[in-house]
C-alpha cells in the first residue's frame, strides 16, 4: 500500500460501481428466464485477490520503499497499479473491461458501466470493486469462471440456486435461494449496532417504534427548537450518515431519513428525536427482504 498525495485536481481517477438495484436485476433475470419446467439457472460469485496489481500503471510514478528496504537516493518505480495510488481503481476497472469485453465477448451495459451481458452465453454479470456476481445457466457460468481464472487471481465462491448452496453473501447483502420458489434478497444490517453505539442506546431491550416517523414526535418537547451543542451535532451527523447508508435498499425508512438529512447543518433537539424514532423503528424491524419468485 502506498499513499499518493493529491497535489492537483484530476478527472482520470473515476471507477464506477453498480447500484444495489443491479443485484436485484440479476435475481429478476434468474427467476424470469426459461426453462420454466426445470429450473437450472444459478448465481455465481467470485472474489479477486490483490485486484489492483492486475493492472499496468500508465504514468511514471515512484514510491519510497518500505522501512528496512530503503537505500539513500533510491526510489522504486511502479509497474502495476498499487493500492493508495490515485488511478488504481480506474486502471483495474479498465483491465476488467479489457478482459470481459475485448477477450470474453461481453457487452458493457450503457446505463451502468459496471454491468455486462453475454448474448451467446446468456449471462448477465456485474462487478463491484473486486467482487463479481453473475447469473446464467451452469455451463455458461463455467465458461465465465474459465475466463476469470485465466486472467485474474480469483476465488470462486459456492454458487447459489438449483444444485448449489442455499445462502450466500454479496457486498454485505444476504442472497437466499428457496427451492421451487426463487430467491430472496435481504438488506444489510451490519451498521445497526454502530448506530446504536453512537447514540448511546442498548442493543437489547430498546423499545421499538411502530413507524419510522410521526408528526407528533416533538409534541411534548419544551426544548424542541433548541440547537444541539457542537459535540451533540457531530454525533447527530455521524448517526444520520450511517442511517443514510443503512437505508439504501430499505424502502420504509427512506423518507424519514431524507427529512433528517436536511437538518445536518443546524440540527435541533426535535431532529434528534426524529432520528431516534427512525432508529427505534429499525430496531423493531432490523431485517427487510425482497422476494424474487419464479415466473410461469
Amino acid at each position: 500500500v502506498c499513499c499518493e498525495v493529491a497535489h492537483e485536481k484530476r478527472e482520470d481517477t473515476f471507477a464506477a460501481t453498480p447500484p444495489l438495484k443491479g443485484i436485484k436485476i440479476l435475481l429478476h433475470f434468474n427467476v424470469s428466464k426459461p426453462p420454466y419446467d426445470k429450473r437450472t439457472r444459478q448465481i455465481g460469485r467470485w472474489d479477486v485477490s490483490v485486484a489492483f496489481f492486475h493492472a499496468d500503471i500508465q504514468e511514471e510514478l515512484y514510491v519510497r520503499p518500505p522501512a528496512g528496504m530503503r537505500r539513500p537516493g533510491w526510489l522504486w518505480r511502479l509497474l502495476k497499479a498499487m493500492y493508495g495510488s490515485r488511478q488504481a481503481s480506474m486502471l483495474f476497472q479498465n483491465y476488467v473491461v479489457d478482459v470481459l469485453v475485448d477477450i470474453g465477448g461481453f457487452i458493457r451495459v450503457n446505463v451502468s458501466p459496471a454491468m455486462f451481458h453475454h448474448e451467446a452465453w446468456d449471462v448477465s454479470l456485474l462487478v463491484h470493486g473486486d467482487d463479481f456476481l453473475a447469473e446464467g445457466p451452469p455451463k455458461s457460468l463455467d465458461a465465465v469462471h474459465e475466463l476469470l481464472d485465466e486472467h485474474f487471481l480469483v476465488k470462486q465462491l459456492p454458487r447459489l440456486g438449483p444444485g448449489g448452496e442455499k445462502v450466500g453473501m454479496f457486498v454485505g447483502r444476504i442472497l437466499r435461494f428457496v427451492e421451487g420458489r426463487g430467491f430472496e434478497y435481504q438488506a444489510g444490517t451490519k451498521h445497526l449496532p454502530k448506530i446504536l453505539k453512537l447514540m448511546g442506546l442498548p442493543e437489547t431491550g430498546l423499545k421499538g417504534a411502530d413507524t419510522p416517523g410521526s408528526k407528533d414526535t416533538d409534541k411534548n418537547m419544551p426544548d424542541a427548537l433548541e440547537y444541539l451543542h457542537e459535540e451533540e451535532k457531530k454525533i447527530f451527523q455521524q448517526v444520520a450518515g450511517c442511517c443514510q447508508y443503512f437505508v439504501l435498499d430499505r424502502i420504509l425508512e427512506k423518507y424519514s431519513i431524507k427529512e433528517i438529512m436536511k437538518r445536518m447543518a443546524k440540527p435541533q433537539r426535535r431532529h434528534w428525536a426524529m432520528l431516534k424514532r427512525a432508529v427505534r423503528y429499525m430496531v423493531k424491524n432490523p431485517e427487510m427482504s425482497y422476494k424474487f419468485e419464479y415466473g410461469k
